[in-house]
């Protein structure tokens, strides 16, 4: 009986800079300690999604190397409150693409 499960994604570094960035960031990680980190991630990026499910989205497409926590914590304090989060978005000075934008109008709630 195996108790483990598999989780299988692919980065495109070539298309998304954030995915290279990821890329350059794991290659630094010791090799036994990659599986550990990129658990963990996913747990993370669950978490996010139980506080608002637009937040491991959002979090990825605004991560870039230099994030703070500072910065982490704003994001996330856009959704302290119910009411027109995509628009309070669109008004700060963070860098959304086109696409980013509408993938998190469709998921708005």
């Amino acid at each position: 009986m195996n108790d483990r499960r598999k989780i299988q994604s692919y980065l495109h570094p070539k298309i998304y800079p954030q995915d290279n960035d990821v890329c350059t960031f794991i290659e630094k990680i010791p090799l036994k300690m990659r599986g550990e980190l990129i658990r963990q991630s996913v747990i993370c990026g669950i978490a996010l999604a139980e506080v608002d499910i637009r937040l491991p989205a959002i979090i990825s497409n605004l991560y870039r190397k230099g994030i703070t926590g500072n910065d982490i914590i704003a994001m996330i304090n856009q959704f302290d409150k119910p009411t027109n989060k995509i628009e309070k978005l669109e008004n700060k000075s963070f860098d959304i693409d086109s696409n980013a934008l509408t993938n998190l109008r469709s998921m708005k709630s």
